[in-house]
C-alpha cells in the first residue's frame, strides 16, 4: 500500500498511464484491463480516506472507470463513489468530466445521478455555478436542481381542483370488489 499512497501523493498527468483503461484480450479471448486492479486499489484508498488525492486523480479515475464500465456493460461501485468524492472535494471544477463519464452509457448514467451526494453539496455546486462564468452553467444548474427537494405550495386553483376531485371520489357510488381471499374465506 505504500507504493499506492506514494503514487496518489505524487500523481500528475505523467502518471496517468498506470491507471488508464487499457483493454486487451488474453490468449483465450477473455477481456482484460491490465490497469484495473491498480486503479481499484488507488480508488479504494481515496474512498476510504486513507489517502487524500487531488481533483485531477479523482477525475482521471472516474473517466477511466467509466470507459471500463462501457466495455463491460455495467457500472462499478467505484465509479459512483469516486464521482461522489470528486463532487464533494472539487464542487463544480470538474463538472464537464462528471457529465462526460455520466453520459458514456446507460449504466454510467444510472450510476452517476444527483443522489450520489448530499443535498448540501448539490446546493453548493448550484451556488458556485450561479456565481461563475461557466458556458454550460444553465444546463448544469437545471440538472442539479432536480435533486434538491423543494416544498412547493399548490396554488389556490390547484388546491380547489384537488378538493373537488376528492369530494367527487368520496361521494361516488362505485363499489370496490372484495379481494378474492375475502370471498373465499367469507370474511
Amino acid at each position: 500500500m505504500e507504493y499506492v499512497d506514494k503514487f496518489i501523493s505524487s500523481y500528475s498527468s505523467h502518471s496517468f498511464q498506470k491507471i488508464q483503461f487499457c483493454p486487451q484480450n488474453d490468449s483465450h479471448g477473455k477481456f482484460l484491463d491490465i490497469n484495473s486492479e491498480f486503479r481499484r486499489k488507488v480508488g479504494e484508498r481515496l474512498i476510504n480516506g486513507q489517502c487524500i488525492g487531488t481533483g485531477e486523480i479523482l477525475r482521471d479515475i472516474m473517466l477511466e472507470e467509466s470507459k471500463f464500465s462501457e466495455a463491460t456493460w455495467g457500472a462499478t461501485n467505484l465509479l459512483s463513489e469516486i464521482a461522489a468524492l470528486l463532487l464533494i472535494q472539487t464542487g463544480s471544477q470538474y463538472l464537464k468530466a462528471f457529465f462526460e463519464a455520466k453520459e458514456r452509457t446507460f449504466d454510467t448514467d444510472c450510476a452517476l445521478n444527483g443522489n450520489i451526494v448530499e443535498v448540501a453539496v448539490i446546493q453548493g455546486i448550484i451556488n458556485e455555478l450561479s456565481d461563475g462564468n461557466l458556458k454550460s452553467s444553465d444546463f448544469y444548474i437545471d440538472y442539479f436542481q432536480d435533486y434538491v427537494p423543494s416544498v412547493k405550495k399548490l396554488s389556490n386553483y390547484q388546491q380547489k381542483a384537488n378538493e373537488k376531485i376528492l369530494e367527487k371520489y368520496n361521494n361516488s357510488k362505485i363499489k370496490v370488489a372484495k379481494p378474492w381471499w375475502r370471498r373465499v374465506f367469507k370474511t
